[in-house]
């Protein structure tokens, strides 16, 4: 009875800790901001907005806070004439790259299993259906 009682539990908090993160990477753009940061390192808010096209300035601002408030992200604000504001990954955030690359990769598998296709053969129509922009 008490090894069941263990298993049980452990499934329970396993289950806890998944929608945990499930929720800190829920959404369109969350995952696309972190990776934007982990690519570009530091972007100011006009640069994070058009490199993620399609984003309103409004749902990006958000999605911002909501990373800052999760410790995802740091926002620093410069005083000078254009008021620029920066966002980097903290050292927490940078943590999540392992997680961006293995999600990729089923994602990758899965799309072709399911398609048949590639990755690499998306249609420039499918591609800026996800708001993303070659560089």
């Amino acid at each position: 009875m008490t090894a069941k009682k263990n298993i049980i539990s452990q499934c329970k908090l396993t289950s806890i800790a998944i929608t945990d993160a499930l929720d800190l990477m829920s959404g369109k753009w969350t995952p696309t901001i972190i990776m934007a940061l982990l690519v570009r390192k530091v972007l100011c808010f006009t640069e994070l907005r058009n490199e993620l096209e399609g984003i309103s300035s409004k749902v990006l601002t958000s999605n911002l806070r909501h990373l800052e408030v999760e410790n995802i992200i740091d926002r620093r604000t410069y005083d000078s004439p254009t008021c620029r504001t920066e966002y980097q990954l903290t050292e927490y955030g940078k943590s999540i790259e392992p997680l961006l690359h293995h999600l990729s990769k089923i994602g990758i598998k899965h799309r072709r299993m399911m398609t048949g296709r590639d990755i690499t053969d998306l249609t420039n129509a499918e591609v800026d259906f996800f708001g993303i922009r070659e560089r």
